[in-house]
């Protein structure tokens, strides 16, 4: 890095598979051929694909593998991206569902205790902001998922932090 260390990369793929009973999937889109030097995060972190369904009808799904709350920058450039994304398909109003690995959580009141040190909280909050920006804060679906043996937050398993979500922005 420019600080003289060496940095390890490690190198990340994101994979979608939609079944056949959503539709097929169409136009994907991930930073292809670019790099960390030109996009300042990782490209394999994201990918976005279109989903027709039988109708006809679309929308887009975005994988998301973000950084750690130690990467910050590349956080926040990774949310950059993912935010020109919703945009673009808010232009055409098409229902956009985004899920992964956030590497942040929008309750932080749901961690366990020790996690909490200022990395997680300015996690947290570039999440919430990304969310919470002017552009698409109208947008999000709300709903309510009930915590269980499936989900990412099972006591019974020792997951206490839901930093996997599932959001849903409508293109609105």
């Amino acid at each position: 890095d420019e600080r003289g260390k060496k940095v390890r990369r490690y190198h990340f793929s994101v994979i979608t598979m939609v079944h056949k009973s959503c539709g097929e999937s169409h136009r994907t889109h991930n930073a292809g051929k670019e790099d960390y030097r030109s996009t300042g995060y990782d490209p394999g972190r994201i990918l976005t694909v279109q989903i027709d369904d039988t109708s006809g009808k679309s929308r887009v799904c975005t994988n998301v593998y973000n950084h750690t709350a130690a990467e910050g920058d590349q956080q926040q450039k990774l949310l950059t991206e993912i935010g020109r994304r919703i945009e673009h398909t808010s232009r055409t109003k098409t229902v956009h569902i985004l899920g992964g690995d956030w590497n942040a959580s929008l309750f932080p009141e749901e961690r366990r205790p020790g996690q909490h040190d200022n990395l997680i909280r300015a996690a947290d909050d570039r999440l919430k902001g990304f969310v919470q920006h002017s552009s698409r804060s109208a947008g999000w679906w709300q709903g309510q998922i009930v915590e269980g043996l499936l989900t990412r937050q099972c006591p019974l398993q020792g997951q206490q932090s839901r930093l996997d979500e599932i959001l849903v922005h409508s293109g609105e």
